[in-house]
């Protein structure tokens, strides 16, 4: 894939590569990033550049003064590494505007890894009553919403909700946002998931928060670059602009990277549950 996207050409006319450590999923995703050098564009020496920085094992290129070239091994890979490296560009450039922008470590990235990999039980059947379906439904509804309007980008962002008591359905992990399904979707009973199917990576934290307060009936987990932004500088930020906003959202506070890890059983994010970024 090859486009101009605003951010990424921010970083090409500096002749900078975007750091993809901002957040914790990225940077396997977009994995290492090449940097091709000015030649006309069309041409064959252009291609000669690019060529070179693909065999160097680059899947993501920044081109000076032009734009981005992406590989992967279908579309839909590369599309989702294009649009996360366009979101790491852009939480960069609006987290620069109001402070300095925090980089996670290698060793924090690989620690967020490593506690995702663990997944529950599964269950031998599951029942999908009217009611359950609607469910899904809603969620296939507001995640494609999300993608829509930027909250979500294809490859993060997890919605669950509440089913029966503490059961639950959330999003799978490693689906493609953009194009979830019903079918997709994973039921969440008894601390067991649906069988042959990978719930979100968050599911621990969603099934906390279900269990601990009992008033939420649904979860939205995901970054937005304007958001994301305050969570990168460690920036409070004040919604008391205008009276809706103050009402609607009250304060919202800031926690430590690793709060959501499976070791932070006591996490503020379980215990209070709320907006933060």
């Amino acid at each position: 894939m090859h486009a101009h996207p605003p951010a990424l050409v921010s970083f090409s006319i500096v002749r900078q590569i975007p750091n993809t450590n901002i957040i914790s999923q990225a940077k396997h995703i977009c994995v290492h990033i090449g940097y091709a050098e000015y030649e006309l564009p069309g041409s064959e020496e252009l291609g000669d550049v690019i060529a070179e920085e693909f065999k160097k094992g680059y899947k993501a290129i920044i081109m000076e003064n032009h734009g981005t070239v992406l590989g992967g091994s279908d579309l839909t890979d590369a599309f989702e590494r294009f649009e996360t490296l366009e979101f790491c560009a852009s939480t960069i450039l609006y987290g620069s505007q109001i402070g300095t922008p925090n980089y996670l470590t290698d060793n924090q990235i690989d620690e967020f890894e490593a506690q995702t990999k663990s997944m529950l039980p599964e269950m031998e059947h599951a029942l999908h009553p009217s009611d359950e379906v609607e469910k899904r439904l809603e969620i296939c509804k507001i995640v494609q919403r999300s993608c829509q309007q930027g909250l979500m980008i294809s490859s993060y962002g997890t919605v669950s909700m509440r089913w029966k008591d503490n059961d639950f359905l959330i999003t799978p992990t490693d689906a493609s946002r953009w194009e979830m399904e019903m079918e997709d979707i994973v039921q969440i009973k008894d601390g067991k998931r649906e069988k042959g199917k990978k719930p979100s990576r968050a599911t621990w934290i969603h099934q906390e928060i279900y269990k601990r307060n009992p008033n939420v009936n649904s979860i939205i987990m995901t970054q937005s670059p304007y958001l994301m932004a305050f969570g990168v500088t460690k920036s409070y930020l004040n919604v008391r602009t205008i009276p809706e906003s103050w009402i609607f959202l009250q304060d919202i506070p800031s926690i430590e990277y690793g709060s959501h890890f499976k070791t932070n059983t006591d996490s503020k994010i379980i215990e209070n549950c709320t907006t933060v970024p």
